[in-house]
This record gives structure tokens, sequence and C-alpha cells, in this order.
């Protein structure tokens, strides 16, 4: 079997089968198989079974409600923080890991896959700070060393020049565009080696939504990347592979060029030609 490439500091604090999780490149790095999940009684997606395949951006379309962020907070148990959410049966496998066992630390799967939420969360300190917030965490750093993983990482968000003179002032003294990629160089600090985004751009104008554009796809080389985004033009610009979710099912699966162009399902064009929305 083909060894999954994990970050062995990250995948060890996880779980010590990850050191040798393994999987065909046709299974995905991550996958989904027969997954449910219910907010309280109610049960909101239905039998997910998709494969996230590795260094490629994957899409997951649908209109408003149709269970698209409740799928992404799953991949990286983030949905449990949720109150009243919860997975009813199925599992998420990261390489051959469940990641839904109950001896799988939450934390250290939330530091492995990593999420950018929809409205830019930057906490309540410096830039820096907020850069090395998670990385303090796990050690010490003397001062350059602070100064050294904060341009590395503000660089890969594309943030560094805007910032590097002001690194102790206040990240709410940000533009929302700059706060969302301050939130991204948090991320990657951590060494992900999955990027979930949740509507990333929603919020943001269109040079701000232009930039986190250009952030996706340098960084689709050396990271795996799910974005949910109710913007079909962004999927088109974006997406490998994409996927269309109604109603808590996934309907459409498909390579995003293969997808776009011949959807295999009444619901699925009606989507893209604009009739739901």
């Amino acid at each position: 079997m083909l060894q999954t490439a994990i970050n062995l500091n990250s995948a060890a604090a996880l779980h010590p089968a990850i050191l040798t999780a393994a999987s065909a490149p046709s299974a995905g790095i991550l996958q989904t198989q027969q997954l449910n999940i219910h907010y309280g009684l109610e049960q909101r997606l239905f039998d997910i079974n998709i494969s996230i395949a590795e260094r490629q951006v994957t899409a997951i379309m649908g209109p408003s409600g149709c269970g698209k962020s409740t799928l992404l907070k799953s991949l990286n148990r983030t949905l449990e923080l949720t109150p009243g959410a919860e997975v009813t049966s199925g599992s998420v496998y990261f390489g051959e890991l469940d990641i839904y066992q109950s001896d799988v630390d939450a934390r250290a799967v939330r530091k492995v896959i990593g999420i950018i939420h929809q409205r830019p969360q930057p906490f309540p300190m410096s830039i820096e700070e907020n850069v090395l917030f998670g990385v303090r965490f796990h050690q010490r750093l003397k001062r350059s060393q602070r100064q050294l993983l904060a341009e590395r990482y503000l660089t890969m968000a594309g943030l560094w020049d805007e910032v590097k003179d002001r690194l102790h002032q206040s990240a709410h003294q940000l533009s929302g565009g700059q706060q969302q990629r301050l939130c991204l160089a948090r991320t990657l600090a951590n060494q992900p080696q999955i990027i979930l985004m949740d509507e990333p751009c929603s919020s943001l104008d269109p040079a701000s939504t232009e930039r986190i554009e250009q952030l996706v796809q340098q960084l689709k080389n050396d990271y795996t990347i799910v974005i949910v985004t109710h913007n079909i033009a962004q999927s088109r610009r974006l997406a490998d592979q994409a996927l269309l979710m109604m109603e808590g099912r996934v309907i459409e699966n498909a390579p995003a060029a293969q997808l776009f162009a011949n959807p295999t399902t009444v619901a699925g064009q009606d989507f893209l030609q604009g009739r739901i929305g």
C-alpha cells in the first residue's frame, strides 16, 4: 500500500495508527462513508459518500440550507462544537483512520485539517500573536523564531508586505479581506494537510475575493482544499472536483469541468442555470 503523506508530528498527536495510514490514490485523502448527521431530532445529512482528492480544490455547491456547511464542519470535527449537532452514523476517514473514533483527539484533527470560516475571526490580540496562536501551544519560541515564523506564514497568505511594520498592532485594525488572510496564515502555521473553507469570500469585496482565489490556486500545490461556495462562477474558476448538494444529499459529484458541462440530474441543471438558488 502507498503511505499517505502526513506530517508525522501532527499525526502522532492525532492517533498512533495514522503513522501507517494508507489508501490507494483513487480513494482520496479524506472520505466519508454513509455519513448521517442530525441536529436534535432533525436529520440534516443523508448517507453522504464522498472522496476528496489530495492536492486538488474540491468545491461543495448548493442552495442555502442544503447542508454544505454541515458537511464541511463534519470533515474536521468542528461540527461537534455546534449544540445539538451529531454524527449519528457513518464515518469520516483521513487516510485509513476514522476521525470519529473515541480515542482520536478532536483538537489534533482540527490541527491537521484546518478550517477558515465564513466571516473572519481574528483573535483579540496582535497580528503576530494571531499567526502564532496555535504554534505556541506546542513549543516555546524565541523572539527571533516568532518573527521568522510570522513572516513565513503571512507571506504564504499574501499579507506580509501589508502588515510587516505593524505586527504588534491589534488584528482588529485590519480590513475584512486582510483579516481573512490573517486567519489563513494562522491556519497555515499549524501545518495542516487539508484546508477547509466555508464561503470564505461571502463578506469580502471583489478585490479581496480575487486575492483569496489567487491564494487558493497557489496553495493547492501543497495542500488539499475543500471550499463551500454559493458562487457558481467561483467554483468554475477554482474547482478541480465539484459536489452539488440538495436537501442534505449529494446529487452530483464529478470532475468540475464535467459537472458544469453535463450535470446528470434535472436539479443539477436547474441549479447551474440559476433556476434554483
